[in-house]
């Protein structure tokens, strides 16, 4: 959740606590002399009952029933709060591979097809996460109950900053024989699409978040259909320079920043934000994933078996362990505390992975 939504969510609290607060003032001051009255009325039906049991009956009712009464909007509000969390960890997604990523045959396709394959692989979370029961929750309005599933709406962020960096390398290094030649006109308008702010909000769908990031997945999967015919325009070029990039951005800009926000210091991390960093990194760590085992399948040229299975195949595993963490409660667990420490524990994942992606980058190297 972004700083200025979470300031907008902050003030529709404080707006609705001073509007039912005042709410309760003037009913005390109007209804002083009723409940006077009301308490009079239910001395006078207790006294008419015969039996102490039917007295503390009628006392017990005649009391509760307003209380219950004034008592109700919290309980919902707690119900509503309930099913919320309920509902976002019921929905929590497997997040598995895509099986068309998987296929080691795919290292016998064409460099144009191979070119497909990890354009597929840069945007296919993103893809699940538009098509999710309750869609791009980032850009949802503070008043909607889906701009409170937090833990949802942060790992969408993470997904959408790893997929536009991975599209935005893909694009500007394999669409194009050189440096003098122009950009695929599907890839460059997709990126440029999924640069728009993920919180961005529009009436009827115009000029919002969603609507773009859409029409950029569309946007790629023309190229990635022109690609697999070996169309003319849509072609895909591959070298070992081009690998070496693509895993220094997974290194360095998909985890890096995410690894950033992991192992900032305690006293900078406000308590309430350790699940939106946990997660944020859940979601980058997906796409990079989704990459590393792309780059397996395919191996453009042969260059990452010699000698890099074993280094991509730990860091795809160290990847996958933070792409199924799901703490019930994200914790703290400052210094010698006797609670985990989930940002560590998710950044040591993070940790193991750059090591062996930095071993990887050094083998395409050379």
């Amino acid at each position: 959740m972004t700083e200025e939504k979470r300031d907008i969510i902050n003030k529709w609290i404080l707006a609705s606590f001073k509007a039912i607060s005042s709410i309760f003032v003037a009913l005390y001051i109007v209804s002083k002399a009723s409940v006077v009255q009301y308490v009079e009325f239910v001395q006078k039906v207790v006294d008419g009952r015969r039996f102490v049991l039917t007295k503390m009956i009628a006392w017990t009712l005649m009391i509760f029933v307003p209380f219950a009464a004034l008592l109700a909007p919290v309980g919902f509000c707690v119900i509503v709060a309930i099913l919320l969390i309920g509902i976002d960890q019921i929905t929590y997604p497997v997040n598995t591979v895509n099986k068309q990523l998987l296929d080691e045959s795919n290292h016998e396709l064409s460099i144009d097809e191979q070119g497909a394959i990890l354009f597929a692989a840069a945007h296919a979370q993103m893809d699940r996460e538009l098509n999710s029961t309750f869609g791009w929750c980032p850009n949802d309005l503070p008043v909607l109950p889906t701009a409170f599933l937090d833990n949802r709406c942060n790992r969408q962020l993470g997904v959408h900053y790893a997929t536009r960096e991975m599209i935005t390398i893909l694009s500007e290094r394999i669409t194009k024989f050189g440096l003098g030649d122009e950009e695929n006109r599907y890839t460059m308008e997709a990126r440029q699409k999924m640069s728009y702010g993920p919180d961005e909000w529009g009436w009827y769908n115009m000029s919002n978040s969603e609507k773009y990031f859409v029409s950029a997945s569309e946007l790629l999967n023309k190229y990635e259909s022109e690609a697999r015919k070996s169309a003319s325009d849509a072609l895909a070029n591959i070298k070992s320079d081009d690998l070496f990039i693509i895993l220094t951005q997974i290194k360095d800009k998909v985890l890096g920043e995410p690894y950033g926000r992991l192992t900032a210091r305690s006293s900078k991390v406000a308590w309430g934000e350790l699940d939106d960093v946990v997660y944020y990194a859940q979601g980058a760590a997906i796409v990079a994933r989704d990459m590393l085992v792309a780059l397996r399948s395919t191996d453009p040229g042969g260059e990452l078996a010699h000698g890099g299975m074993n280094n991509l195949d730990a860091a795809i595993d160290s990847l996958d362990a933070v792409v199924h963490f799901n703490p019930y409660w994200v914790m703290r667990g400052d210094g010698d505390s006797l609670f985990a420490d989930h940002r560590s524990k998710v950044s040591r994942y993070y940790s193991e992975a750059f090591r062996r992606i930095e071993d990887l980058v050094e083998s395409v190297k050379i």
